[in-house]
């Protein structure tokens, strides 16, 4: 430590304003640039990849949805509440559907730097008899564990195959290349007793 000239740190919120926001996301095999406030519900994704992506941001969440000056507004981790934001943004009334977890977690797997996702099961509050894993973390780790796509066609999901991992891993790296924080999200969903 002696041979020391200068030495720069700084943590979140004090070099940064650790405002988070969605930026762009890749859904159904295509890149879609997040440029308004409801680019989610405009962008022609199909119900169930819609249906998916809020129940992955709001079901795996730490953050809470709080009432500040007459108006809902997501607080906690500046990742999560980047996430929330994106969905507020889209008109999805996050106050109300978060509270649907309440009662039907049936696990919890923290986020570690080990593992790089945290994951939830949730006894589904709106298909009953059905348990959906949430997981969320780092992509790269998480596309080897995939071996389907939602692709938008009209049988919603497609073989995730060498070729489909590549592009997505490419889309990926540009991301990571715009100094973009890239987060991956999968799912499955079993019944209660493939669950159990």
């Amino acid at each position: 430590m002696g041979g020391l000239q200068e030495i720069c740190c700084g943590k979140t919120a004090s070099l940064t304003k650790n405002e988070m926001k969605v930026v762009q996301f890749f859904c159904e095999g295509r890149l879609i640039i997040n440029n308004r406030k409801d680019t989610l519900m405009q962008c022609d994704l199909q119900m169930e990849s819609l249906m998916r992506i809020q129940e992955s941001i709001l079901y795996n969440c730490d953050a809470r949805v709080e009432m500040a000056e007459a108006v809902y507004k997501a607080v906690g981790n500046g990742t999560e509440v980047g996430l929330l934001n994106f969905l507020q943004d889209a008109d999805v009334p996050i106050h109300l559907l978060i509270n649907k977890k309440i009662g039907n977690i049936l696990m919890i797997s923290p986020h570690s730097p080990e593992t790089k996702r945290s994951a939830v099961a949730i006894e589904s509050p709106d298909r009953p008899n059905m348990v959906s894993i949430y997981i969320k973390g780092a992509p790269e780790m998480l596309i080897n564990y995939c071996a389907k796509i939602n692709m938008g066609s009209a049988d919603r999901t497609q073989e995730l195959g060498q070729a489909e991992k590549a592009e997505i891993i490419d889309h990926i790296d540009k991301m990571a290349m715009q100094a973009l924080r890239v987060i991956g999200m999968a799912y499955i969903e079993l019944s209660r007793d493939q669950y159990e």
